[in-house]
């Protein structure tokens, strides 16, 4: 399948090599969070940041919402005009120019009646020297985003606000998740309604985690099988990136034979149900990491896993290892790839903590780390096709307090490199 999820700009200079959208230009996204809510009005802030090199310029910002709005105080940074519920925003002559490698903000105070907050969708951003990235969707009611709503007073809370709790990160899903199909379902339709693109993490295979500190997952193959067939029939036909639990290749060693067995046939009939029901869910099988295990032994076991019937293959999951290594890795992973198959696969990166990198083997909340790059997606047809926050920076390793508990003194420590 084709990575098509960029809404390519036709003024852009394009060239394609093996299918993959290659950009001579920059790439450009736009952020929309909202604040300050009261009664029959709130405030947007918009974030449009520039990733390339070259100025971007003739910036237009549009989006609409599903009721009226009016401006309830002048814009700042921008001009906008709105239309009912159409809002478009463009240079007032404060940011005329976008350079590489940075951003602008605007906003605005909008007020609407009939008492329910309209919701945004059908986001864009154009320009000259824009490409558009595919926008991935953030989560508003993430573990750091509730906590920043709760925290108001906090000295941390603009901090984790503004680098953690309006990025785009994975929302993982197992045991703890209730019904998976509404769970799903909600999560995908809230992110198609803002045009933007959902990272899924599907993380509940039997015997997850070989009992350590994100043990669980269901009891039986067959409840997974129902539970992973339902996941995707959640998806459909929407647009989602998908990371097929983490570790579970990786965590084979701890399996007796038929465990391993039963285990490769259960990712095997994942693989087959989004392939089936999820048409434009891009799967990533997870794989580990630089540092664990042998590039030819990995690609053994995603093979044996029908890795040939998946989009690719995940690394890094919630450790802290450079993008380079990871790369490095994933290159030799597909070399035997193409050497058992005659195939190589794209993969993704997870860069939620590695902006330090790696401190030896210690992987359970190490101190001393950092944040890595945001979630984005390549249009330079180079490995990794993506870095992807997948794992929710802040979150528990299971050290510092259980696995997946918010500790806001981690996610401060991770925006500044602290120990």
């Amino acid at each position: 399948m084709k990575l098509n999820f960029s809404r390519l700009i036709l003024a852009s200079c394009l060239f394609w090599v093996s299918g993959i959208a290659l950009a001579s230009t920059n790439v450009c996204n736009l952020r929309y969070s909202t604040r300050n809510d009261w009664v029959n009005g709130f405030v947007v802030d918009i974030v449009v940041t520039n990733s390339g090199q070259a100025p971007i310029t003739e910036w237009k910002a549009e989006w609409r919402y599903d009721a009226g709005i009016s401006i309830a105080n002048a814009p700042w940074r921008a001009n906008v005009k709105i239309n009912g519920g159409s809002v478009s925003a463009t240079d007032n002559g404060t940011n005329p120019s976008i350079p590489g490698g940075s951003q602008i903000s605007f906003g605005m105070a909008l007020t609407f009646t009939g008492g329910i907050k309209p919701t945004a969708k059908d986001l864009s951003i154009t320009g000259k020297n824009c490409v558009v990235a595919e926008a991935f969707y953030a989560d508003p009611n993430s573990n750091a985003a509730s906590w920043v709503r709760n925290n108001g007073a906090d000295f941390r809370t603009p901090a984790i606000r503004d680098n953690i709790a309006n990025k785009p990160a994975g929302k993982w899903f197992g045991d703890w998740s209730g019904d998976i199909t509404k769970a799903v379902g909600d999560y995908v339709t809230a992110a198609a309604t803002l045009k933007q693109t959902p990272i899924l993490v599907a993380y509940n295979i039997p015997n997850r985690d070989c009992g350590q500190y994100s043990s669980g997952g269901l009891q039986s193959i067959d409840g997974y099988k129902n539970w992973i067939s339902a996941f995707s029939r959640a998806v459909g036909n929407r647009k989602a990136v998908l990371i097929l639990e983490p570790d579970a290749i990786a965590l084979t060693d701890c399996l007796s034979t038929d465990g391993k067995a039963a285990r490769l046939e259960m990712i095997r009939y994942a693989i087959s149900q989004f392939k089936e029901n999820a048409p434009n869910a891009l799967l990533y099988l997870d794989a580990g990491n630089s540092g664990w295990i042998s590039a030819p032994e990995m690609a053994n076991r995603l093979v044996q896993a029908n890795i040939i019937d998946a989009r690719g293959f995940s690394l890094n999951v919630s450790n802290y290892i450079t993008t380079d290594s990871n790369t490095a890795y994933g290159d030799m992973v597909n070399a035997y790839l193409q050497q058992r198959l005659g195939i190589t696969k794209p993969f993704v990166v997870d860069t939620s903590r590695n902006g330090n990198g790696a401190y030896g083997k210690e992987w359970c909340d190490v101190a001393g780390r950092k944040l890595g790059a945001t979630s984005t997606e390549s249009l330079t047809g180079m490995q990794p096709e993506m870095t992807l926050w997948i794992k929710n920076p802040g979150n528990a390793d299971g050290c510092a307090a259980s696995a997946g508990t918010f500790v806001p003194q981690i996610a401060y420590n991770l925006i500044y490199g602290y120990s």
